[in-house]
């Protein structure tokens, strides 16, 4: 399944979703997200290469924002990449691939902070893994996710 993503007429990238049989599809997965995983296993993608730098929750001051609220952080953290990959001249849609890093998968599923990536991804989804870590440089920070976008040739 190939998806030809366009802005202004201009094809940004040709994404290919790769769906491995023999595994479990993920969109299917609803034991922690009862919608299912908003992610994908693999895709393959043309264009230039952006490589982004985790995203954490922090506001234009620098400052870590909504301390506690796990969904809240996970907003402003995909807010903050979209307006990196937009500052690329890219869109939200030419992310394949993200690294979410938090303080706490439980309540980065029971809170609904996974959720929160339907409003920024559609499908196809870019792959992800999720990973929990002890703490951040800022430890009122919950969340962080790093990324990767393919821009036009």
């Amino acid at each position: 399944m190939a998806y030809i993503l366009r802005f202004a007429h201009i094809p940004l990238m040709v994404k290919k979703l790769i769906k491995p049989k023999g595994i479990f599809e993920p969109s299917k997965h609803k034991t922690l997200d009862k919608q299912g995983l908003p992610w994908s296993h693999a895709i393959i993608a043309e264009g230039k290469l952006l490589f982004i730098a985790g995203q954490s929750p922090r506001g234009p001051e620098g400052n870590i924002l909504y301390e506690g609220n796990i969904v809240k952080q996970t907003e402003l953290a995909l807010s903050n990449l979209k307006k990196v990959v937009e500052s690329a001249r890219g869109s939200i849609k030419n992310v394949v691939c993200t690294i979410w890093f938090t303080t706490s998968i439980e309540k980065f599923y029971s809170e609904g902070a996974s959720g929160v990536r339907r409003k920024f991804f559609k499908k196809p989804y870019p792959t992800s893994t999720l990973v929990e870590v002890k703490r951040f440089a800022s430890p009122e920070s919950m969340v962080e996710v790093q990324a990767f976008a393919v821009l036009e040739k």
